[in-house]
Parts: C-alpha cells; structure tokens; sequence
C-alpha cells in the first residue's frame, strides 16, 4: 500500500488544477453534510447513526481517491461512495417524512429549487428594494420579468442620485428615446439615453407600486413609494406623472419634507439681515411680509422657516397653498383649488379671515382681488406671501400694481424678502485663490481683508493621483445655502413708497445699512462658502440650467485636485 500511495502522489500534483478539484468536491461533500445534520435534527431523525454513516462513506471515498492511482478513476470512485450514502439518506428520510417534505428529483423541482435560488441571490444583491405599506421590503423582479430591467435601472439612479443629495428625477419617455436627468443642488445633471421601453416600464413599475393608475397616460396622477438602499437608508419618492401626445413624463421628489422644512436659523440670512427683519416684524405683530424668488430658489421653504417664528399653539395660524408640501402641527392648512378664479380665491380667503387668525401663509400670489384683501387685513393680521419676483423692488411694484392703491400698498407692508439658493463648495475639495484686487475693489470689500477666494473642483490628490473627491462625489458642492436681500419698512420707508419716491426709498434703505441680493451673495464668496461662478449661474435668467460636465458625472473627468 506504500508503494502505491507514493505511486499515486507524483499522478495528482503533477497538475496545480487537481489539488483545486479536489478540495472544490471536499468542501461540496461537507456542505451537504451539514445540510443534511440539520434535516436529521429538524425531522427527529437519528442523526448519530446517519452522521457516523456519512462520515464512514465520506473518509471511505476520498481514501479510496488517493490510493487509486488514477486520478479520474479515483474520483468517480469517490463520488459514488460519499455520494451513494447522501442518497442512501434522501429514500430513508423520504419514507420517514409528511408527503409535503419529501424530497423528489423531478425536472420540475430541480427548476423550482433553482428559480428559488436566483430570487434568493437577486434579493441579497440588490441596493434598492421597494417598501410595502407595512414597511417590508418587497420582491425584487428576476429572470424574464419585464420589470427586471426597470428596477436596475431605478437602483442606477438612486444609487447615483441619492448619495449626491439629489433633489428631484425627471423621466421622459416616447416611442423613439427614452430621457431621464438627475437634479443636484438646483442644477440638472442629464443622463445618458436609455431604452424607451425600459423607461416607460420603469414608470409603470413606480406606478404600480404607489397604487396609481396604470390605464391613466394623461391626466396628472401623484403618489409615494418608500424604498430602502443599501448605501444611505430609507427614501420617500414623491412620484408626479402626466403624459401629452408626444409621450409620458414622470417627476420624483426625493424627501419632500425634510426638504422644505430649515429652521429658521439655518435659513441663511447674514446676521445684520437677521437683526433688521426681526426688528421688522417684532415692532407690530401685523402687516404683510412678501417672501418672493425666482421659481425653484427656495420660496416655500422661506414661507415655512418664517412661519418657524410663531408658536402655533398660542396663536392661531393658517395656510392657503396651492400645494400642501406638508402639514405642521398646529397649523390649519388649506389648499386652493386647481384652477380657481379670482373670485374663488377671494371668497376663500375671506371665510379664512372671519375665524380670526393671527397668522396667514399664502404659497402664491397672482391675482389682485386677493392681493386687496390682504392689504386690507393686514393692520390685524401678519400675512407671509409668495410672489415670484426677481428681487424686492420687483415684488414691491407687482404689490403696488395689485394693491391699485400705493398708500395701501406701502402701509400694509412690514417687509419684503427676497432669496436665491447658492451651492455649496465642497470644503474638502475646494481650490484656493488670489483674487483680483480690481474685482475685490469692485465689491466694496477692503483689500486688506481678503487674501484669497474659492473655486470648485471635485477632485482631490491622494498619492500624487487625482481622485474623485470622497465627500461630494466630484461634484466640487455639496448642499446648497440662501442667500437673501432684505427691505424692512418702517413710518419714512412708508411714507416715500405711498408718495412714489422709489428713489427716496432706495436712499433711506442704504441708510439703513440693507444689502441688496447681490452684495449678500458677495458675502459669502468673501468667507469662502460660495464662488464667483455660483453668482455668476444663479443671478442669470436660468438659475436651474443644465450642468456642464462635472467631475463624478456620468462622462465627465476632473482637472483639478486639493491635496489631502
């Protein structure tokens, strides 16, 4: 027997590949083993015998496999013998067991057990699952389901989007291409084209999922998913679709709450700004406040963070949206109705107006009747109005002009804000420097006080190599910051609105020491938050344009590194 095993050595490592076949079918056997441990004892089988057996068998086969001198003989020997007592055990066990947990070898059930198996592995790969009502994650779609590919492509997205506190997904789809971009910080990040077919799935399978609809192409439907990822948590998606001739258009939201609602604190006004509204409003707890902003520059947000500074439970507060983002408690919240006329509108308001209330938040104002019932009520009541205006004194000629009256318009007023939303540099990746002297000069800042300015870059160094910075994913921002112009009013800002002297007003408010929207913003390019070019993008007339190429996006390589 010596001489045969020391003939057989030479035969099996001669090849490095049958060591591996080997030790594949070793650790294969004792898998099943294992398997096979945990039946005896589920079913009450004697597990000692059949354990002894199996070990008998398996140290028979393999002891066998090393004293045959061929190696392939020597493994179909073992096979046969470790395997023959697995098999033994599967016609013992099945003559033991309930019908229904016999084991049978049917093409059948070999398939079933293998479409178990691949919905198995799909569920621990995936990233993105979809949540059920009660919270459990539901089934990820395999194998030849249509919806296969729409959720890969849902877990492409989020898995993009989420980690770079996207705001919002927009998915197009027609007959001939299929568009979707990704929203980040205000700004539009297109995606490369998709398959239109995948994409009106993937709309159908969100719909699906938040119970709206499939039938409906063209009517606006709304609805939530709630999904869990792997990489950031749990997401609520706040679905809006609606279709026209050329196709279907899906919007996603990504947490709309917890989007809108800042603290008041963290609004971002400068503190001089701060301590002029407060003033402002804290002097008389009447009067109008005109919140106003570009579309999409954080107008409902400032109406909430403002509403943050009255207690809803010592005063009584009421809101007139045009949509709800979302209800605080405390406060009564009402929705104007789709295509309401002026005189709808009023009548509204009014029935509001007669339960008393301190506090009214209207989300949007746009016809003038409305605007004269405000400014009749507001020596008893504190109005915050929406207005899409570019700045103060475009909201405070729009108010007038409604108003019809400017003395009214000027004596309802206790102040006027206005907000753009700016984004941050990333700190960590951030490039450093010199400014122009001539440019600092040019934005009233001393010289002396500046020693260098910002820029985004979204890549850093790591061992003399350019890498996609770790914190904002090659974006060069991360989050954004408002920025604000303030106009509080009081008896001589009044006084020169209601006699028309704009000029006057203008005088008396650099008096005052108020900084218009852009010295505001050059503030915040002065303590490093923002840069020129943030300015530069947000004071044009399309704030929301699409990215160029970025470092991180889709396509896209960084120039420039920070060391870190």
């Amino acid at each position: 027997m010596i001489a045969t095993l020391a003939d057989a050595q030479p035969v099996i490592l001669m090849s490095i590949f049958k060591p591996l076949i080997v030790a594949v079918i070793l650790v294969g056997w004792a898998k099943a083993v294992s398997f096979l441990d945990k039946d005896l004892a589920y079913f009450f089988l004697p597990q000692r015998v059949w354990n002894g057996i199996q070990m008998a068998a398996g140290i028979t086969g393999f002891g066998l496999w090393l004293v045959i001198p061929y190696f392939w003989v020597g493994m179909v020997v073992a096979l046969v013998v470790s395997g023959g007592s697995i098999v033994g055990y599967a016609i013992y066990r099945n003559e033991q067991v309930p019908p229904k947990a016999k084991w049978t070898m049917s093409w059948a059930s070999i398939t079933k057990r293998w479409d178990q198996m691949q919905q198995e592995q799909a569920q621990r790969r995936a990233t993105v699952a979809i949540l059920g009502k009660g919270g459990q994650k539901l089934e990820v779609p395999t194998g030849d389901d249509p919806r296969t590919k729409a959720h890969m492509t849902l877990e492409d997205v989020l898995n993009y989007a989420l980690p770079r506190g996207a705001d919002r997904v927009d998915i197009m789809a027609d007959a001939k291409q299929g568009g979707l971009s990704v929203q980040i910080d205000g700004v539009r990040y297109p995606q490369p084209g998709l398959d239109p077919t995948v994409i009106m799935t993937l709309i159908d399978y969100l719909k699906e999922h938040a119970g709206l609809d499939l039938a409906e192409r063209r009517r606006k439907l709304t609805g939530q998913v709630r999904v869990d990822t792997t990489e950031t948590g749990q997401h609520v998606l706040s679905l809006t679709t609606y279709g026209s001739t050329r196709g279907l258009n899906m919007g996603i939201e990504f947490d709309p709450e917890s989007r809108t609602w800042h603290e008041y604190d963290q609004l971002g006004l400068l503190p001089n700004q701060r301590k002029q509204l407060e003033d402002a409003l804290d002097s008389q707890e009447h009067g109008v406040v005109l919140v106003t902003c570009p579309p999409h520059q954080g107008l409902t947000t400032s109406l909430y963070s403002l509403l943050q500074r009255h207690d809803p439970y010592t005063q009584s507060a009421i809101t007139l949206e045009d949509n709800i983002a979302f209800e605080v408690a405390g406060f009564r919240h009402h929705q104007i109705e789709p295509a309401s006329e002026a005189q709808e509108l009023v009548k509204q308001l009014e029935i509001l107006l007669r339960q008393d209330p301190n506090v009214v938040m209207i989300s949007s104002l746009k016809e003038p009747p409305v605007a004269k019932v405000i400014a009749g009520s507001a020596d008893e009541t504190r109005f915050y109005v929406g207005m899409t205006q570019e700045d103060t004194f475009a909201a405070l000629n729009v108010w007038a002009q409604m108003v019809g009256n400017t003395a009214d318009a000027a004596n309802s007023l206790a102040a006027i804000v206005s907000a753009r939303l700016l984004r941050r540099l990333c700190t960590t990746c951030r490039v450093p420097y010199k400014p122009n002297l001539e440019v600092v000069r040019k934005m009233n800042v001393p010289t002396d006080r500046v020693t260098e300015f910002y820029k985004h870059s979204g890549q850093v160094i790591i061992r003399n190599e350019s890498k996609p910075c770790p914190d904002c994913l090659g974006l060069g921002y991360r989050g954004r910051v408002g920025v604000f112009e303030v106009m509080p009013f009081d008896g001589e800002s009044r006084t020169l609105l209601g006699q028309g002297n704009v000029d006057g007003l203008r005088a008396h408010l650099r008096q005052r020491q108020v900084l218009w929207l852009q010295e505001a913003a050059l503030a915040k390019v002065v303590d490093g938050t923002v840069s020129i070019s943030e300015i530069t993008r947000v004071m044009s007339k399309d704030p929301n344009q699409a990215a160029p190429p970025q470092a991180g996006a889709p396509g896209a390589s960084g120039t420039q590194g920070a060391q870190t």
